[in-house]
């Protein structure tokens, strides 16, 4: 193992299983390396480094993803002051489960749009009036999914329009996989470059978008590590 290289994990524990089965999927955490034993992640009681075997004593199936070429010194140092200076308490729960919903949400609303119109059109032959109203209602949805898919763009929001401050998300706060690509951003990495930006990635999607776009190899960690 070495700086930059990810891990991406499940659990025996409830909110692993239901991430995995939230998002069709093997894995439900990833995390980043800064060292060849250690690395930073952002779980529930917030975002720290660890060491590589204390991180796997809260997983049972861990794989390495290997980046095909290793950082130079200058990202390596960066990242670990990145790393240290990332660090905090707390977990932006709503920030991960908008990045889930709203990979949900784009896929029904397109083929609610595409159906209930064609059913509407040529099944019921419906009026022009009751046509115009669903496809308002079905813009606005769009609308919604589209503000909230990016944390920054819901916040620029809520202030356009004058709501209450608490319904901000907090952008200091992280969840796993945006806490990876944000270091990889920082970093100037492979992995945060090429990402169609619809909505924050998920585990699922930045291990796909390692192995299947970037060739990072994978690779089973067994415990125990010395």
């Amino acid at each position: 193992m070495k700086a930059g290289d990810l891990l991406v994990s499940s659990a025996n524990t409830c909110t692993s299983w239901g991430i995995r089965i939230g998002t069709v999927s093997s894995v439900s955490h990833v995390a980043m390396a800064i060292s060849r034993y250690r690395v930073i992640e952002s779980v529930p009681t917030g975002t720290y480094a660890k060491s590589l075997s204390k991180f796997l004593e809260g997983n049972n199936r861990v794989y390495l993803l290997e980046r095909p070429d290793g950082l130079q010194r200058v990202q390596v140092a960066k990242l670990r002051r990145s790393a240290l200076r990332i660090q905090r308490p707390g977990y932006n729960l709503p920030r991960s489960l908008t990045s889930g919903f709203v990979r949900f949400g784009f896929g029904f609303w397109l083929v609610c749009f595409l159906f209930l119109n064609f059913t509407l059109i040529y099944d019921y032959d419906a009026p022009w009036f009751i046509l115009t109203g669903y496809n308002f209602s079905m813009g606005l949805l769009l609308f919604v999914f589209y503000t909230c898919a990016w944390p920054q763009r819901f916040n620029r929001t809520i202030d356009k329009l004058h709501l209450p401050e608490f319904m901000k998300t907090d952008i200091e706060k992280h969840f796993c996989s945006q806490l990876v690509m944000e270091l990889d951003q920082i970093i100037g990495g492979d992995l945060s470059k090429g990402v169609i930006k619809i909505h924050e990635l998920r585990p699922k999607d930045v291990q796909r978008h390692a192995n299947k776009k970037l060739g990072y190899v994978r690779r089973r960690i067994k415990p125990p590590i010395i």
